[in-house]
């Protein structure tokens, strides 16, 4: 697991650093999308998410390997919860910077989805 884990750690790390340099470039170069410095904290809370979420589906897998469908589910329902909810807070308190932000939000989602449950794939198939 551990082995794993770094593997998966490496791979979120370097799709955050590419993203919030695409963030970067795009806000230096590109002012009418308002980009601020709000985006390169959704990226930084994707990575940290996904890290924990990726952590304990591999933690539990580990004491019981059988009921992995029922953890990845579960982890899936809680994190689109906690997304909807940041997303709705964020447009009902920034209603002019709404667009831009779910923009990124949804992208940074579709990145780091795919990330995880590429590895999570790799880690299943080794089982």
């Amino acid at each position: 697991m551990q082995a794993h884990f770094v593997a998966f750690f490496r791979k979120n790390l370097m799709l955050s650093v590419f993203l919030a340099l695409v963030v970067l470039v795009l806000a230096i170069y590109m002012p009418a999308l308002k980009l601020s410095y709000i985006h390169t904290f959704i990226i930084l809370f994707f990575f940290l998410f996904s890290l924990l979420s990726h952590f304990i589906i591999l933690w539990l897998t580990e004491k019981n390997a059988k009921k992995f469908i029922n953890y990845f589910m579960i982890s899936t329902l809680v994190k689109l919860l906690v997304y909807c909810g940041i997303i709705i807070v964020y447009i009902f308190n920034f209603r002019e910077a709404a667009k831009p932000f779910a923009i990124v939000f949804l992208l940074s989602y579709v990145c780091y989805t795919i990330i995880e449950v590429s590895s999570l794939q790799k880690f299943v198939k080794r089982k």
